[in-house]
């Protein structure tokens, strides 16, 4: 029943909720909850590097926030860097810039 820009705009800031059932992702889609509590591991190497623990919205891209032994390190969700998401596995594979987790005192 929203035919209009100026009937969107009076829904603005509005909190909507659906029944998962009801929705339809594309394949390889997923929703934002079900990556919260992967394990982030390195595609190349394979070395865990931490569980992600939330995702911020940018504007351009989700960053996302993977924690490790007390600190945060953040992910730009982009191809370059995000590999492949197994949300079934509860795994993402990330390909981090060199350094990033590199374990500083």
């Amino acid at each position: 029943g929203i035919d209009s820009i100026e009937d969107a705009e009076k829904l603005r800031g509005t909190v909507f909720y659906i029944d998962r059932a009801d929705c339809k992702l594309p394949k390889g889609s997923y929703f934002i909850e079900d990556i919260i509590g992967c394990k982030a591991v390195d595609d190349n190497t394979k070395e865990e590097l931490g569980i992600v623990s939330d995702v911020s919205s940018t504007g351009a891209n989700d960053v996302w926030h993977i924690k490790r032994d007390g600190k945060e390190y953040l992910i730009p969700n982009v191809p370059v860097f995000v590999k492949s998401v197994d949300v079934d596995a509860g795994i993402v594979y990330i390909t981090p810039l060199e350094g990033t987790f590199d374990d500083e005192d």
